[in-house]
């Protein structure tokens, strides 16, 4: 510490200390002790030191790192008592290297967040900052106590008490908007708000103006990152419907602005893929794909970095699945423009792509499945016989039916998606094309009899992983859910006979009693279905497979009085196609 002190005055030393220190690999405790000295100039270096050590929270990353090993270490060294003692200093220099500090552990150790929740003199402190007036010229300072805020909310909530975090929530926020565009303000804004629907709308009016401006400009100033404030516009947009259409309609350019850069060859990958998350935002909600019509080109962009092999990175990848998940609906003007550009062959491909031994490539992978069969789910919606035929010549059946038993409960939930999408309307002209396969292509352990002999061999296959799944504890709602209207829509076609003489019926009756409404009615379509011998002709209430069922009247009759008014509507249908009250029965239908 003397030997700073002489260097700060201009001697020339000898540092026995710090070299010690350095021998011993504890530099960070030595530059911790460094911070305490009166000396502003010894401190302030020491300070920024530190916080260059854990400046990831200042790039362009939305989420904090898996590994908090550097925040942890630096919070051991006693980091943070040194960081919050300054920053009440005198010295605006010495407060904003506290203040930067302190950002860099809140954002790289939950202890930190939390240390600072239970600390009302020191959030005082951080909320004096982040509301200081714009005209005062500390935005630096402002920017700062936000993110620490910020991280705070993200990081230690449940500490927070209710109007504490509301408070903290919206003062955060608003000294954002005043310090953007410039960085990191922008970044900072983008974590806060991004699965935070409230502040999205609240934040959207004032926001996105000031970004919004910057993509106009032939040159973009220093002080601004385009990359961020692209993410903050994907954010802004990532939950709000309002602030969808403030960037589609009050500015339309500046969106075409923005995805020029994925057309650029030389685009950094970080830019192309804040530009691919607006595009995913952006394209949520039907409305914005009813109007939006992007060129064929970007498209083509969009779909050709959906292949890791054509991309620069795997989280771009997972960004442009995304996208795709959403521009390949049937309401949307772009789906034909992605299916020519090949998002069939390349969204299947990923399916089959062999899972990385490193563990942040391992989750991104994992992600990277979801969004593909999620897209094919999409893709799938609606569509006539020939986009599904499509489907199946490059994901033939068995390998569509391992998925639906996949160790991923959202790849196999998405899988039984397609399924549901394919049988919609289509069921028996599926099953009856030449290609045919066994229960025993589907999976070497399911080794069950054929369920009828003269049925198509494809729907035995799915009838066998449908009753493999039925009888699996702990299976997820979503998945009950899109198997139940696979089955109903095969019900409602002219397979019906078949089901009726499987154990299909009676693994129904347990789905009328599950706690998700979602399911309930998804099973009440099953039942209705099997009401019907016909078209539109009801086979006898004594001759209902059902009606022979134990529990399916008890829990039928449960449901006439249930909560949901979706469920309590079907199920008086069911009642009356079943002779449990007097109501006229409306057709069958796939679902």
């Amino acid at each position: 510490v003397g030997g700073v002190r002489a260097w700060a005055a201009g001697e020339v030393v000898v540092w026995p200390t710090l070299l010690v220190m350095l021998a011993q690999a504890d530099v960070e405790r030595g530059l911790v002790q460094l911070m305490l000295t009166p000396s502003p100039v010894v401190a302030g270096a020491s300070g920024r030191t530190l916080a260059a050590v854990c400046a990831g929270w200042r790039q362009s990353v939305l989420r904090r790192p898996a590994d908090s090993a550097l925040g942890e270490s630096l919070m051991a060294v006693g980091a943070f008592d040194a960081a919050a003692a300054l920053v009440s200093s005198s010295q605006p220099k010495v407060v904003e290297t506290a203040l930067g500090l302190l950002a860099g552990l809140t954002w790289a150790s939950k202890s930190a967040c939390a240390r600072i929740a239970v600390d009302s003199s020191l959030v005082k402190r951080l909320l004096e900052l982040a509301r200081a007036p714009p005209s005062d010229g500390r935005t630096r300072l402002r920017v700062l106590g936000a993110a620490c805020l910020a991280h705070c909310v993200l990081g230690a909530a449940p500490l927070l008490a209710s109007a504490g975090l509301d408070e903290m929530r919206h003062s955060v926020s608003g000294a954002l908007q005043n310090c953007l565009p410039d960085s990191p303000a922008p970044m900072v804004l983008a974590r806060l708000v991004e699965e935070d629907a409230e502040l999205q709308a609240l934040a959207g009016p004032t926001a996105l103006p000031l970004l919004l401006e910057y993509l106009h400009l032939t040159e973009i100033p220093p002080s601004v990152n385009l990359e961020q404030v692209l993410w903050a516009l994907a954010c802004l947009t990532r939950l709000s419907e309002s602030n969808r259409q403030q960037v589609l309609l009050d500015r339309p350019s500046a969106l075409s602005t923005a995805f020029t850069c994925m057309l650029q060859p030389d685009t950094p990958p970080g830019l192309r893929e804040a530009a691919l998350e607006l595009l995913r935002s952006v394209t949520r909600s039907v409305r914005t794909l009813r109007v939006l019509l992007l060129e064929p080109r970007l498209i083509n962009a969009v779909v050709a970095q959906v292949d890791p092999a054509q991309s620069p990175s795997l989280s771009l990848s997972v960004a442009a699945s995304a996208a795709v998940c959403n521009i390949v609906l049937e309401f949307s003007q772009c789906k034909q423009a992605a299916i020519e550009a090949g998002a069939v062959p390349r969204l299947v491909e990923l399916l089959a792509k062999p899972t990385p031994m490193n563990i942040a490539d391992a989750q991104l992978c994992t992600t990277l499945r979801l969004n593909a069969t999620w897209a094919l789910q999409n893709l799938l919606y609606m569509a006539p016989l020939s986009l599904k035929q499509q489907l199946l010549a490059v994901l033939p059946w068995p390998a569509l039916l391992r998925l639906t038993l996949d160790v991923d409960a959202g790849v196999a939930e998405h899988a039984w998606g397609c399924l549901r999408n394919l049988t919609y309307a289509h069921a028996t002209s599926l099953f009856a094309a030449p290609e045919r396969v066994g229960v025993a292509d589907v999976d070497p352990s399911m080794d069950v009899a054929m369920v009828e002999a003269s049925a198509p061999v494809a729907l035995e296959a799915v009838l066998q992983a449908a009753l493999q799944q039925l009888s699996t504890a702990g299976a997820a709602d979503g998945l009950l859910e899109q198997l139940a209207f696979t089955l109903a829509n095969l019900l409602a076609s002219s397979f019906r006979p078949v089901l009726l003489q499987t154990p299909i019926p009676s693994s129904i009756v347990p789905l009328l009693e599950s706690h998700s409404s979602r399911v309930r009615v998804a099973a009440l379509w099953c039942a209705i279905n099997m009401a019907f011998q016909s078209h539109d002709v009801v086979v006898p209430p004594e001759e209902q497979v059902l009606q022979h069922i134990t529990g399916f009247e008890t829990s039928l009759r449960r449901l006439l009085g249930d909560s949901d008014l979706d469920v309590k509507e079907r199920a008086r249908t069911c009642a009356a196609l079943y002779g449990f009250a007097a109501a006229s029965a409306p057709p069958q239908a796939s679902v």
